[in-house]
């Protein structure tokens, strides 16, 4: 019953947080990433210029791998940097 609930309220308050993201300039950028999308995939993304800057994520060196490293917590930042460096 909350399940149902809570994914009613999510779906009616989506359009809401969607404009309210758009909205803010700072939330702009990287949006359709975040939503899973690409970037010529959606147009109003582009419309409202969320495509502003490349993708920040590009490493120097694009023919060497990349590993990425995923740490949440502070204890886990600390105790991956050996690893790291």
């Amino acid at each position: 019953m909350w399940h149902l609930l809570y994914n009613a309220l999510l779906l009616i308050a989506s359009p809401i947080i969607l404009v309210t993201l758009l909205a803010k300039q700072r939330c702009r950028r990287g949006l359709p990433q975040r939503l899973g999308l690409e970037e010529g995939s959606f147009g109003l993304f582009r419309l409202f210029g969320a495509f502003e800057q490349k993708k920040p994520n590009q490493p120097d060196q694009p023919n060497r791998p990349v590993i990425w490293i995923h740490a949440v917590s502070l204890g886990e930042v600390v105790a991956v940097t050996p690893l790291v460096k």
